[in-house]
């Protein structure tokens, strides 16, 4: 029998008779390995990505702990001793915060007038002020507060007591008149009351916070957020070489604070939905004077 068709087509169609397609087995063992290339590269990028989220969250819980450190130490290391702190109990402390430094000119009847060393301007410009307190003879400072009345006062007032009030200095009369024990020259400092205490945040729905509180000038602020629940104040008192977890009956006895500043991350941790926490723990003591 004679073939009709040309011998092109001929060599085509036995080469589309020779391919064939996958076999079952193949086909199943193609797909066996791909899932394990598949689950080797997902469980890589899911294990990478947790060791990010806990570096991120560390970083974050470290970040909150060193910024509530920044702000707490230039106030509370201005604290003088005894009858620095006010009240304190292991989530809140309130000081007496010394913001405006100088030197009694002279009194009258009705009034002292003080020349103030050069402060930062923000310090000065702050709402509110509590009293004043001088520096006896014994080296400790005696607090006035009592119907207290902060007014500008005169350069010419000072400059009669030999007293020269620096450039950016300013000069204040206060009410009531500093005691007759003071002479021109005595020490004394304005100050406020604030209190540092761990409550609820706002910005961070139930999450907790470190708030300030300006209790002269009647403001708050939420300074950092958030803090784990283990975050709290331990105290310093006379004749101890360690922190006590409670305040003292007698807060005159207090020389410093433990500051255990337990910082936690906003974010949680992907497998276990608990955020991370970095605890810094500091010391900070008065300005002692006996």
């Amino acid at each position: 029998m004679i073939d009709l068709l040309p011998s092109p087509m001929i060599s085509s169609r036995r080469r589309l008779r020779s391919r064939r397609g996958l076999t079952l087995v193949e086909l199943i063992v193609t797909l066996v390995i791909a899932a394990i290339i598949g689950g080797a590269f997902t469980r890589a990028m899911v294990h990478q990505s947790r060791f990010f989220n806990a570096q991120n969250r560390g970083r974050q819980a470290r970040n909150v702990s060193r910024g509530a450190l920044n702000v707490m130490m230039s106030e509370l290391r201005m604290v003088t001793a005894p009858r620095g702190v006010l009240a304190a109990s292991s989530d809140s402390v309130v000081v007496r915060v010394p913001y405006a430094f100088g030197v009694l000119c002279g009194s009258t009847p009705t009034a002292s007038t003080i020349s103030l060393a050069p402060m930062d301007s923000l310090a000065y410009n702050q709402a509110g002020v509590r009293g004043y307190a001088w520096r006896d003879s014994t080296g400790n400072y005696a607090y006035v507060n009592a119907s207290f009345v902060l007014a500008p006062g005169l350069v010419t007032d000072c400059a009669t007591a030999s007293i020269t009030t620096l450039p950016r200095g300013r000069v204040v009369t206060v009410r009531p008149v500093v005691p007759a024990a003071a002479v021109p020259g005595t020490p004394i400092f304005l100050y406020r009351r604030i209190e540092y205490k761990f409550g609820p945040s706002l910005v961070m729905s139930g999450r907790r916070a470190l708030w300030r509180m300006n209790l002269d000038a009647s403001t708050s602020e939420e300074l950092v957020a958030p803090f784990d629940a283990s975050a709290r104040f331990r105290f310093f008192v006379d004749g101890a070489t360690t922190s006590r977890a409670n305040a003292p009956a007698v807060l005159d006895s207090i020389r410093g604070l433990e500051l255990r500043l337990a910082g936690s991350s906003e974010r949680t941790a992907l497998n276990t939905g608990v955020p991370a926490t970095a605890e810094l723990q500091t010391a900070v003591f008065f300005m002692n004077r006996r």
